[in-house]
């Protein structure tokens, strides 16, 4: 796939300087995942938690092949064969300062991917995956078998421990 393709060539044109902050003094937090209707539910209940302490939060949905009207998703129609965005509000996207941009996917898909290299949050943070360390400064190791609910609260908890 070209998508693989342009991961690879943005990697390596990737200059980003990343740094670990503390949980405490972070306030910009992005949330990137792909999901249907229910882990959608699942990432707001993640967000809520977040900004009932104070935090900022931004969330973008991968949705594939669907033609969308909100400004917080996007789909493979958005990708252009030669590696550019064509919707604004991803390009936005990767370019805000988060503290913190989260991934809460197992699997990555090579779009989310992209975002996640062209970011410039200080710190990404992703569930492990051993074929992707070189894409987060932080993996959190979750129980596969938790519901997503649970998995939520991992992510969370392990974010307050930071320092």
């Amino acid at each position: 796939m070209l998508t693989e393709l342009h991961n690879k060539i943005a990697r390596w044109r990737d200059k980003v300087i990343r740094e670990n902050i503390s949980y405490e003094s972070a306030q910009k937090f992005g949330i990137l995942h792909k999901g249907d209707q229910q882990e959608m539910a699942d990432i707001s209940y993640l967000a809520e938690k977040l900004r009932n302490d104070g935090k900022q939060v931004d969330v973008l949905s991968y949705l594939q092949g669907a033609a969308l009207t909100d400004k917080d998703r996007f789909s493979g129609r958005d990708f252009s064969v030669f590696g550019n965005w064509k919707r604004a509000e991803v390009l936005q996207y990767c370019e805000k300062p988060f503290d913190f941009l989260i991934n809460t996917d197992e699997a990555i898909h090579p779009l989310i991917e992209n975002i996640l290299i062209r970011s410039r949050a200080k710190c990404r943070i992703g569930l492990y995956n051993e074929t992707q360390d070189d894409l987060f400064e932080m993996m959190i190791k979750c129980d596969r078998s938790l519901d997503s609910i649970k998995r939520m609260d991992s992510i969370y908890n392990y974010l307050k421990l930071v320092n």
